[in-house]
């Protein structure tokens, strides 16, 4: 199974790189100007939202060990129908991040066919409702349905802007550069195939790319200490941190448009006991409000979140497994944003914000939850649903030759499902925290080379508190992990950021 998986994967890879390198017709280009903006079809999109949930199926069918799942008929849809959503067991990794980025081809094509951001969250609700109700055996799952559609826009949108930025539209130039955003979003390649066009808008408003983007990759050691068991994790290992900046905050208006503003970090990591594909954070302006006076600038955005951390699993107890940090949130929020410039060389800059959202969060009595469906019960899940708020803060001092920023955020978590068994309710409250201090010049002062290369540290903790009504479950102290962090720190482009992850 695993060799069919991975025959799987590889063709998948060979098409979309055949079909981002295969130049476009030569009459076509031709006769269109290249410096106008091509507009795709609604029934181009539509088929590739229906496309998108066939390969799907073809993939559970042939490819992975999902064979029960692709026995949907005409009694299943009806089930599903009649019934309505219920409770999945689904693994975290599957729920908060497989999920969310399969919605993403659902958004994508709609985005590559035309569609502004609110048409295409709506193609992003129609693929995901189309393929719960109809593409699988399984009842229709509510989380499913919050995590693709929410966590589809958001990644949607990243991946179509961040691929509009390596298209090149001289049609015999660099061909190579049209791999990564075919990879990021297929249906946009496909989009371009099909049309047989080599520029198509990315929506009916005016579009552009913005010159004030930043990157930071970030690489070094990593050690951290789990508290709450007996076991601690303090060997040290590496890690690789990529932090996406697009689009200016200080240029945002009231009529600026979702995601002309958005921070994105990715995060992989190498431990024993530790999962290699480690972190997502998506924070992505929605409407926003300005205000300036004097030296001081205020923003007041609506934005849209999307976390995903999952560290891995530790052993606490001989045969005993045990999630070492699990947390996902699709959120929606108001953030507000200030800076200061000083007459010296340094700015100061902060926020606060406020969020309510759907989450997942790790939890010793999540097993307990049942589910309506026990008959496609296939595993007993780790994590409980959530439904909850939460605040934050942030502030930072910086000039040439320093930078230090610290955030917190509180989440208080009431349980839907899982730890909340018979007439007990159950809830979480998860902070987090953060301080980083950072020389960004100081390999340039010490060896004359590398003027964007920074040294660093930081340290990161993640606490949750459970609070179980039960009487029967133990009432856990504080669960709390911690990192520290050394690494060097190449800067490229902007750096300011409205969002800090």
């Amino acid at each position: 199974m695993t060799s069919g998986r991975t025959r799987a994967c590889v063709r998948l890879a060979l098409v979309l790189t055949t079909l981002s390198l295969v130049p476009l017709g030569a009459q076509a280009q031709a006769d269109r100007d290249l410096n106008e903006w091509d507009r795709g079809n609604l029934g181009l999109a539509l088929g590739e939202m229906v496309l998108a949930n066939t390969v799907t199926w073809v993939a559970m069918e042939f490819a992975l060990p999902w064979k029960d799942l692709t026995r949907a008929s005409p009694s299943t849809w009806i089930t599903n129908i009649t019934k309505g959503p219920t409770w999945d067991d689904n693994k975290f990794a599957i729920n908060w991040w497989s999920h969310p980025w399969g919605g993403s081809h659902y958004f994508n094509a709609g985005r590559s066919n035309g569609m502004n951001f609110e048409k295409s969250f709506l193609m992003t609700i129609l693929g995901s409702a189309l393929w719960e109700c109809c593409g699988e055996s399984h009842r229709a799952s509510l989380s499913d349905l919050v995590t693709t559609t929410l966590g589809g826009a958001a990644l949607g949108e990243v991946f179509y802007r961040v691929g509009s930025q390596f298209y090149n539209h001289d049609p015999g130039f660099l061909q190579w550069r049209r791999i990564f955003p075919g990879l990021l979003a297929p249906s946009r390649t496909l989009t371009r195939r099909v049309l047989n066009r080599p520029r198509l808008t990315p929506s009916p408003e005016p579009w552009f790319t913005p010159s004030t983007s930043g990157l930071s990759i970030v690489s070094g050691l990593n050690t951290s200490i789990r508290d709450g068991w007996t076991t601690q994790l303090g060997q040290p290992g590496g890690f690789l941190e990529f932090v996406y900046s697009y689009g200016d905050p200080d240029e945002l208006r009231v009529g600026s448009r979702p995601y002309e503003h958005f921070v994105a970090a990715l995060e992989f990591n190498q431990f024993a006991n530790r999962r290699f594909f480690t972190r997502v954070q998506i924070r992505g302006n929605l409407w926003t409000l300005e205000a300036q006076r004097d030296r001081w600038q205020n923003l007041l955005t609506f934005y849209q979140g999307f976390d995903y951390l999952n560290i891995g699993w530790i052993e606490p107890r001989p045969g005993e497994q045990q999630p070492l940090l699990e947390f996902g949130m699709q959120s929606l929020g108001l953030a507000t944003s200030w800076q200061r410039e000083t007459g010296s060389d340094w700015n100061v800059h902060g926020g606060f914000e406020a969020h309510v959202g759907f989450g997942g969060v790790d939890s010793e009595y999540a097993f307990l939850g049942e589910l309506e469906d026990t008959v496609g019960q296939e595993r007993f899940r780790e994590y409980d649903f959530t439904l909850g708020s939460g605040i934050g803060a942030h502030v930072g001092l910086e000039s040439t030759h320093l930078r230090a920023t610290g955030y917190w955020r509180w989440d208080r978590l009431g349980v839907l499902h899982g730890s909340n068994i018979g007439n007990f309710s159950s809830d979480h409250t998860v902070t987090q925290l953060g301080v980083m201090v950072l020389s960004p010049r100081l390999i340039s002062a010490l060896f004359g080379w590398g003027q964007d290369l920074g040294i660093g540290v930081d340290y990161k903790v993640h606490a949750r508190v459970s609070n179980f009504d039960n009487p029967d479950f133990d009432q856990f102290h504080p669960d709390e992990y911690r990192q520290f962090r050394a690494f060097l720190a190449l800067n490229l482009g902007r750096k300011r950021r409205l969002f800090p992850l």
